[in-house]
């Protein structure tokens, strides 16, 4: 619970817990068995833009001192830029696949969602 920011949270009741809280106990209780696969289905759902930044730095720190692989999925597409090795776009079939910089292009983006985003974005001339 320390490792993902949520030992304040051990002695809480599950039900009291926001969405972003939920996630770090949900996460807590995915590594708790060192896994060398984790499989996430949105993690950041819940979670305030500041806890985000958090949790994928968490996510990153452990995948990089475990070896472990995470397969995600998610609709954010600046999180998967910014913190998968490899992505696998989809949309009904495969658009893409490889690091990020070649597998989230403007042409596969805009093919997956029909846009590519804010001017701030990946396609804003900076991949901060």
């Amino acid at each position: 619970m320390r490792r993902v920011g949520a030992d304040h949270l051990s002695r809480r009741r599950i039900g009291t817990l926001s969405g972003g809280e939920l996630q770090r106990v949900y996460l807590a209780r995915s590594l708790v068995r060192s896994p060398r696969l984790v499989l996430l289905d949105e993690p950041a759902t819940g979670v305030d833009v500041a806890g985000e930044a958090d949790f994928y730095e968490v996510l990153d720190e452990y995948r990089e001192e475990h070896e472990l692989t995470i397969l995600m999925v998610t609709h954010d597409w600046e999180a998967a830029f910014h913190h998968a090795t490899h992505i696998l776009l989809l949309k009904s079939r495969q658009l893409a696949y490889g690091p990020p910089e070649a597998a989230l292009t403007e042409q596969g983006l805009r093919e997956a969602f029909g846009h590519v985003g804010h001017a701030h974005g990946i396609y804003g001339g900076e991949h901060s």
